[in-house]
């Protein structure tokens, strides 16, 4: 299987991908983002086009992002596009979460260095005797496929889950276009991430609501159907197949996974054991860039944890 993956460095846990340089410890900017490959910039060129007779002429409302270290062009994009540059990404990290001791645990870049990502460890919170690493995560595109976006992601430290939860009054996402004043836009988001303090207080809070909901036998097709949904009158047989082998996959998980068995017969093991389904299981037909796009869903919120979290918080205790 190809991967995607242009450059990166890691610590701790090697990478699905088995790619990159490990290093010991995490990583100050400076040392992230020689470690991760990224010391290179991108500019904007002018582009003509060239007619069949030879003659070229201007094209006014486009431009080429280049990058500057090996002139690579990465995309053809809008005069009104606006270049976030690496360095500017890692020093607006440092300037969001404190420039005293920030640490970068990976950072890298994808699809040829058209998508660039960093990842900060935050200080850690516990959530029932679980050590939970918040973590932020600043993603940013060279080819206008995606905006700057920055978001909180709690991991788990022991199963190496992500625990997408969605708070109604904690915003944990945030993000803008290549356009205009990107640099005020992106001072913005600091006032936005405060509310990320109040987030991480509620994850606590929801997840004893969890533990002390219990989950009955008669409950559970109840939960997996709402999961799971699908029109049996209207899916094909592949399709009612595969959502079957889904719920059996998660109530597997639920009742056989070792680090879940304390929390059996739980919504927080529920929630847990989809987490590990979403985290790790693959697919029936694999791309090379599943294990990418399965990243960016996890960071930015997988829809079916939040779809568990709000199904799990109406189950009755």
């Amino acid at each position: 299987m190809s991967h995607e993956i242009e450059s990166l460095f890691y610590n701790r846990e090697v990478p699905w991908h088995g790619l990159g340089v490990c290093v010991n410890e995490a990583l100050s900017s400076a040392d992230a983002i020689k470690a991760a490959g990224l010391e290179w910039d991108v500019y904007s060129a002018k582009m003509k086009a060239t007619l069949e007779d030879g003659t070229q002429i201007p094209i006014i409302d486009r431009v080429a992002n280049v990058r500057r270290s090996d002139n690579k062009v990465l995309a053809v994009v809008s005069t009104d596009y606006s270049i976030v540059q690496n360095r500017e990404a890692f020093a607006f990290t440092d300037a969001l979460l404190g420039n005293n001791g920030v640490k970068y645990e990976t950072a890298g870049s994808l699809f040829g260095g058209k998508q660039v990502w960093l990842l900060a460890r935050m200080d850690g919170i516990t959530v029932l005797g679980d050590k939970v690493d918040p973590y932020l995560v600043f993603t940013n595109s060279h080819d206008g496929s995606t905006g700057v976006r920055i978001a909180i992601t709690p991991i788990r430290v022991v199963c190496n889950n992500t625990l997408t939860m969605a708070m109604n009054d904690a915003t944990r996402v945030w993000s803008t276009v290549h356009k205009g004043d990107i640099q005020s836009r992106l001072y913005e988001a600091q006032e936005t991430l405060k509310k990320v303090t109040t987030y991480l207080n509620e994850m606590p809070k929801i997840a004893k609501v969890l533990v002390d909901t219990n989950i009955y036998m008669d409950e559970v097709g109840t939960i997996l159907n709402g999961l799971f949904p699908v029109d049996e009158e209207k899916a094909g047989p592949i399709k009612i197949k595969n959502t079957e082998r889904m719920k059996n996959t998660l109530y597997t998980l639920w009742t056989e996974t070792p680090d879940i068995q304390k929390f059996q017969g739980t919504a927080w093991g529920m929630y847990n054991a989809l987490s590990d389904m979403v985290s790790h299981m693959k697919p029936l037909r694999e791309t090379a860039t599943f294990e990418e796009n399965r990243f960016a869903k996890l960071v930015e919120g997988h829809p079916l944890l939040e779809t568990a979290q709000r199904i799990l918080l109406r189950v009755k205790q």
